[in-house]
């Protein structure tokens, strides 16, 4: 039996991105995030092809967790939200 995820709205949610090139990935969060949110930049693989940055934000309601999560998603600098 699986458990649903039950949050209290407003609350704060993280999301974490992997992408190429760390500039283009921090536009497109400025282009997406309408609040207040931090950029954490993470880890970067050995190669430095790949980077991650973690963003920490107030989310509102579900629908707007969701919709910020494919904004992210379908970004074409963005390769994987986690």
């Amino acid at each position: 039996m699986s458990q649903q995820l039950k949050l209290e709205y407003p609350c704060q949610w993280s999301y974490k991105i992997i992408g190429c090139d760390k500039e283009e990935m921090q536009k497109a969060v400025f282009d997406i995030f309408e609040r207040e949110y931090e950029v954490i930049p993470s880890k970067s693989s050995l190669s430095g092809k790949y980077h991650s940055l973690e963003i920490n934000t107030k989310v509102q309601s579900e629908e707007e967790r969701y919709r910020l999560f494919f904004k992210l998603k379908d970004h074409k600098s963005i390769r994987f939200v986690l």
